[in-house]
């Protein structure tokens, strides 16, 4: 039996101004078990390598983390970073480990992940809170977001809640702090004899871009089709693509670069040039034509002399119509809201029940989140833990983030915790990614087309309990309960495929094209589709 001593604290802290700043990448591990300078750590936050019972802190240990001794009510403390110079960056990426070591139920505790840039305010990012009443662990996981910043960035690991006694210690280590890399060129051109900007059947089109630093990995997708980028030299990476009959469509060829640096950070998907160059495909040209009109101005016409007082002639060409367009924009389609009580339902669909291998995505934007509330709903779940009935496939989101669940076949394969599956945090108010796949034997999730978590499965098929449910999106039921989504959803896609990363990535920021074997999503009706 665990036992507390129960002296309250009721601390009033002044933070004072941290001094030391600190260039990027930026990397702290607590490794010498002190606390390191620049940081500050109020209350109960401080370093070390063992918790509560013999719970190791750390990743390795020794780590930062929150104890719950001297136990603190109605608290919100919060451990700081020095200031980070970025280095003249508009954006950063940040990491790093996170776990809770669980008491007992009890009521509200959470631990919110901030940053501040320059002299600005907190942003809150990420949120990890347990409900009163549950019982529930963080295991240790890699977390990471991206910050808008100016000329600097401060990190803040906040404790809350109502007593620290329900908890036994909240765990940060490995906090690092990187740039993003980026393209600083990017040209695509054709080798057309006629024009480098367009190109027919048969065509190779040349896709070349510079990496702002030492690139390790590149991908690429021209139209729909995946290509292999080359290092040519000095970090110039190249590709190329025929044009096919069947294949393109006319127009500007579409493309996507995805890029990894050699710190494993990914970039930001590249879908256009830096020159504003294109190629337009153009498979059907006007045929031949007639001039129907010349019309003489400032001179007269007099049999075959023209008598002129003007060189000037203007020719009215009537021409054909050609299916090619000169240039193109993507606009954002029309996305729904959900509240309290809004959800859409999907009539039942065999192609929505794949068997052993899925990919399901969405842009999502919470406005906030509460547990057991879903977006998408093709499963039959209860609270009960561990639960024996999950059957289908949804995301719910609880304690730590959005979890994506699915049932298995076989005796026993489905006595499961929530937190047995993989899980991916979210910001609030902020559009991200999210898409989760299965291959028969594993489960990977996620954000912004960067594998965050995954875990293995017990089953190589999913088992579904009632062939005639609907997919619910907006919400999800558990324990014969709708839990409504607060926020924004668009494109929601559902693929009987095990999506890679690169398609992933290649396609999250596109409308798709129809071809494609499932879609559920806004927009308009493609093949084998329904429409939100």
């Amino acid at each position: 039996m665990k036992h507390k001593l129960t002296v309250y604290l009721f601390l009033l802290l002044i933070a004072l101004p941290v001094t030391i700043r600190s260039q990027l990448p930026f990397v702290e591990d607590f490794g010498d078990g002190t606390e390191p300078a620049g940081w500050s750590f109020p209350s109960n936050w401080q370093v070390g390598s063992v918790g509560y019972a013999g719970h190791p802190i750390g990743n390795p240990s020794p780590a930062a983390f929150f104890y719950w001794n001297p136990a603190v009510t109605n608290y919100s403390e919060r451990m700081t970073s020095p200031t980070i110079s970025v280095d003249g960056a508009e954006q950063v990426k940040v990491f790093f480990d996170m776990e809770l070591d669980f008491y007992a139920p009890g009521g509200l505790e959470g631990l919110a992940i901030e940053y501040r840039t320059g002299d600005g305010s907190w942003n809150e990012v990420l949120s990890y809170e347990i409900a009163a009443g549950v019982s529930v662990n963080f295991s240790l996981s890699t977390q990471a977001f991206i910050a808008n910043v100016t000329d600097s960035i401060q990190l803040g690991f906040r404790a809350y809640g109502l007593n620290s006694y329900n908890i036994n210690s909240w765990d940060i280590d490995n906090v690092k702090v990187k740039n993003i890399p980026s393209l600083i060129d990017v040209t695509i051109i054709s080798n057309n004899q006629i024009n480098s900007a367009q190109a027919t059947v048969g065509d190779l089109i040349l896709l070349t871009f510079e990496g702002s630093t030492v690139l390790s990995s590149t991908a690429a997708i021209i139209g729909v089709t995946q290509v292999y980028p080359v290092n040519l030299q000095n970090n110039v990476w190249q590709t190329s693509y025929t044009v096919q009959q069947d294949i393109d469509p006319e127009g500007p060829i579409p493309f996507v670069i995805m890029f990894t640096d050699n710190s494993n950070v990914d970039g930001t998907p590249v879908t256009e040039t830096m020159d504003g160059s294109l190629v337009l495909i153009d498979n059907s040209g006007p045929g031949p034509f007639a001039v129907d009109t010349v019309i003489v101005s400032g001179g007269t016409i007099m049999g075959p002399v023209w008598n002129s007082t003007n060189t000037a002639i203007d020719v009215s060409v009537p021409l054909p119509p050609d299916s090619a367009v000169t240039s193109f924009n993507f606009t954002t389609g029309n996305s729904l809201t959900f509240n309290d009580n809004k959800s859409l339902i999907i009539p039942n669909s065999i192609e929505l029940r794949p068997l052993s291998a899925l990919t399901v995505e969405a842009w999502i934007k919470p406005t906030n989140y509460n547990d057991w509330e879903g977006f998408f709903d093709q499963a039959t779940y209860s609270h009960s833990q561990p639960d024996t009935t999950i059957s289908g496939y949804g995301w719910v989101y609880f304690g730590s983030g959005w979890h994506f669940v699915i049932g298995g076949t076989g005796v026993g394969t489905n006595s499961a915790t929530v937190n047995d599956f993989p899980v991916v945090a979210t910001q609030t108010n902020v559009w991200t990614h999210i898409a989760a796949t299965y291959n028969g034997s594993k489960i990977y999730v996620y954000r912004n087309g960067t594998v965050v978590d995954s875990a293995s499965t017990p089953f190589n098929s999913i088992h579904y309990t009632n062939l005639s449910d609907p997919v619910i999106i907006g919400s999800y039921t558990s324990n014969g309960a709708e839990n409504y989504f607060n926020g924004k959803i668009d494109e929601v896609r559902i693929w009987d495929t095990a999506r890679t990363k690169v398609e992933i990535q290649g396609y999250m920021g596109f409308p798709l094209t129809g071809n494609e074997e499932i879609w559920l999503g806004t927009g308009k009706l493609m093949k084998k589709a329904m429409v939100i």
